[in-house]
């Protein structure tokens, strides 16, 4: 029996399939999604399947060519940024949802059809499998906001300008961060040490990479002419009292939002363990 496979159709599931795993990977592991770069990535993913049906395309089903396709994808959506977790959070998510589709398919009325170059095809109707996929990413996305919610996490892109230079990162919204400028109660933003290294003067760098971070506030008095810092006192826990060297970048901007006034405190240690996010608002 022939099996004829429409190719519009063919691109339009899987670049939904795509999109919804891509957004799906990006919230799980609180990774900063920008839509265009989800849209482009999960475009490149849908070009390799229908590429894949053609039988001069035979290398496409290569494992090589299958992990290439879905680095260039993750690449494409979310950059270069701890790559290799996103990667292997993008293919579990992968596997979760061709679980849950199959299941489905086997369940239903649906046939598995080995086509060309080892590669099968679910024949079943597009709106069941669009359906399936959506019901599957809303699962996904119940569990892993509920755990987020209980760590209360969330994430916002910061850009910081400064001497001609421009640093992005990604900030955690901390409701214990209350640190603010005594004299003029500027908010304050905790960043690890090396996000802001390549905005200082060289000159500033090549004296706070030989200091131990926990006595960056010592080194004051020889970086103070090389631009706007202070020590701003804070407490903790364990500190009652202690000062933290802080710096004033020329502009600030939170989500593309500018934060006016905001003062950069250099952080003793590293922000967070897992790289998620590398400082505190």
């Amino acid at each position: 029996m022939t099996r004829v496979i429409y190719i519009d159709i063919l691109f339009l599931i899987n670049f939904i399939i795509n999109y919804l795993i891509l957004f799906a990977s990006g919230k799980i592991q609180s990774a900063v999604i920008r839509r265009w770069r989800l849209l482009c990535g999960s475009f490149i993913g849908a070009v390799y399947a229908v590429a894949s049906f053609f039988p001069e395309m035979e290398f496409l089903s290569a494992l090589f060519s299958k992990l290439a396709t879905s680095s260039l994808m993750v690449l494409i959506s979310f950059g270069w940024t701890f790559f290799i977790k996103k990667l292997l959070v993008f293919l579990l998510t992968s596997l979760a949802f061709g679980g849950v589709v199959f299941a489905s398919t086997f369940l239903g009325s649906g046939t598995l059809v080995e086509m060309n170059n080892g590669i099968y095809y679910l024949h079943i109707s597009a709106p069941f499998l669009i359906c399936v996929s959506i019901i599957s990413y809303i699962l996904f996305s119940l569990v892993f906001n509920r755990s987020a919610s209980r760590a209360d996490r969330k994430i916002s892109r910061i850009t910081i300008f400064s001497g001609g230079a421009t640093v992005n990162a990604n900030a955690l919204h901390d409701t214990g961060n209350s640190l603010r400028d005594p004299k003029t109660n500027a908010p304050v933003i905790i960043s690890d040490y090396s996000v802001l290294r390549d905005a200082f003067p060289p000159q500033v760098r090549d004296i706070l990479d030989r200091e131990n971070p926990e006595s960056f506030s010592l080194a004051l008095d020889r970086i103070s002419a090389y631009g706007m810092f202070k020590l701003l006192p804070y407490k903790t826990v364990s500190a009652p009292f202690s000062l933290m060297l802080a710096y004033k970048p020329d502009k600030v901007l939170i989500d593309g939002k500018e934060e006016y006034g905001a003062l950069i405190a250099l952080s003793r240690g590293k922000i967070s363990d897992g790289g998620a996010y590398s400082a505190l608002i």
